[in-house]
Formats: structure tokens, sequence, C-alpha cells
């Protein structure tokens, strides 16, 4: 630690403060359940169980991307709304929600959702990179034929004048050098 961190008391090797980006969304979705619960008990139940990934997700933090959280909770409400859907079709009681939680279809469908969420804040950066390297190339051949195309309309005077410009800047470079 330096002198100067030392006196004014500072860690030289402390994290930078972490963005209180992903709670909003938590406390969001901690509300919306919370208001479940007393007004549709077995609502609350599913509800609880299936956006189990989005609550585990903002407990950890295992990721630190930015958004993170938000992602695989709009995929896991996605896989939820099957659920909700044949919940509130079939009378919204205990028997239901409790058979829908032991159901492998919707339980698929949810779980699937939450990782397809996941994964695309895992792949997403590399689609990016390539999108952007591909396009990169499409613009630098397109120059390259721009550049030939120049070359055959003006190369005879291109290449005389790039010639002349060559030789008096190495002209130019050993006076330098000489000086």
């Amino acid at each position: 630690m330096s002198a100067a961190a030392a006196e004014t008391g500072e860690k030289t090797g402390a994290r930078p403060a972490r963005a209180a980006g992903g709670r909003s969304t938590m406390v969001m979705i901690f509300a919306m359940a919370g208001l479940l619960m007393p007004i549709a008990p077995a609502s609350f139940t599913v509800v609880a169980v299936y956006l189990s990934p989005t609550f585990i997700m903002g407990c950890f933090r295992g990721l630190q991307a930015p958004g993170a959280i938000s992602t695989v909770a709009g995929f896991n409400i996605a896989g939820l709304l099957p659920a909700l859907y044949h919940l509130w079709h079939s009378g919204n009681d205990f028997d239901t929600a409790l058979a829908l939680l032991f159901h492998s279809e919707f339980l698929v469908i949810n779980f699937a959702a939450a990782g397809l969420g996941l994964s695309l804040l895992v792949i997403a950066p590399f689609i990016a990179r390539t999108w952007v390297d591909i396009a990169g190339q499409r613009l630098l051949r397109r120059a390259e034929a721009e550049r030939r195309k120049l070359l055959d309309e003006w190369g005879e005077a291109l290449e005389q004048q790039n010639k002349e410009s060559s030789s008096g800047a190495k002209a130019s470079e050993k006076a330098a050098a000489r000086d």
C-alpha cells in the first residue's frame, strides 16, 4: 500500500462499487410475488417455484454482466406464463398448483426458457463480435473494390505521383538523418 493511500485510509486492492442495476428488478419481482400471496395463494406458489432461477440469479450474483437479472427474469417469466395460464383456466386452486409443480412439460418449458436467457448472456457477446467482424470485412472489401476502381481509372497518374512523393519523402528522410 502506498503512503498516500495509507494516509487517506484507502485500500489499493478494494473492488470498485457495484452498480445497483439488478436490485430494482429483484425488488419489482419480489413485490409482484408478494402481492400475489394474499390475493391468489395458488398462483403465488407456482410463481415462487417457477421463478426460482431468477431468485437464485439475484441472490448469488454469480454472473456480473449488466442486465443479467433482467434477461433471465424476462425469459423466466415467459416460461412461467403457460403454467399460469393453465392454472388460471383450471380454477386457480391448490390441487392444480401442486400438480403444476411436478408437471414435467411445464417445468421443462420454464427452466429451458430461463436457461435460454442465461445462455443468451454468455453467447450474445460472441455473436455481436462476429457480426461486427463480418461487417468490418464487408466494408474492407468494398474499400478495396473502390481502390481498384480508382486505380483502374487514374492508375498511371497516381502511380507516378506516388513514386515522386515517395522519392521526395526518402530524400527528406536522408537529409534529416544527416542533420
